[in-house]
């Protein structure tokens, strides 16, 4: 396959692949986390690994406190 076609497979399945990966979202409050990340500059990938890495203990976690934890293992490094 050469890297034109692939260039252009991947850019077809970008937006079903977008809708597929935005299902790992749960909840309300961390789709509202995952956007102000996103807003900060943190790719989609990345923000979705910190927000499944968190570890508060609540079963719904508030907004403050998952941005708070999300936002330390980004900068981590």
């Amino acid at each position: 396959m050469s890297e034109k076609t692939a260039e252009r497979i991947i850019l077809e399945l970008k937006d079903k692949f977008q809708d597929f990966t935005d299902a790992a979202v749960k909840s309300g409050v961390e789709a509202d986390v995952m956007s102000a990340l996103e807003n900060l500059g943190f790719s989609r990938g990345i923000c979705r690994c910190a927000l499944s890495g968190r570890s508060i203990g609540d079963r719904d976690p508030v907004f403050d406190l998952l941005f708070k934890r999300a936002l330390q293992i980004l900068t981590k490094g």
